[in-house]
């Protein structure tokens, strides 16, 4: 019975551990840096290559939103 109230603390831990560091993500990161992140994403899981030239705005609450303008998407280079 010992080790369910250790492994139970751990968990709890690794809980409270995680949600220190998204907490800190997100106090620690501006709009540009998520803009940074976004265009890397889409690289990394598309293969197009996007840009934003206009204003980009995330809000990170209970209801997210995301607006972004003026973004163009250029085809990989395997692509045509």
């Amino acid at each position: 019975m010992r080790w369910i109230k250790y492994t139970l603390l751990v968990l709890a831990g690794l809980f409270v551990l995680c949600l220190v560091l998204v907490v800190i993500v997100l106090v620690t990161f501006d709009n540009d840096d998520y803009r940074g992140l976004v265009t890397r994403g889409v690289k990394y899981f598309t293969g197009y290559s996007m840009t934003i030239e206009g204003p980009f705005a995330i809000e990170l609450s209970t209801a997210p939103s995301l607006s972004a303008e003026a973004i163009r998407f250029d085809p990989g280079p395997d692509e045509p």
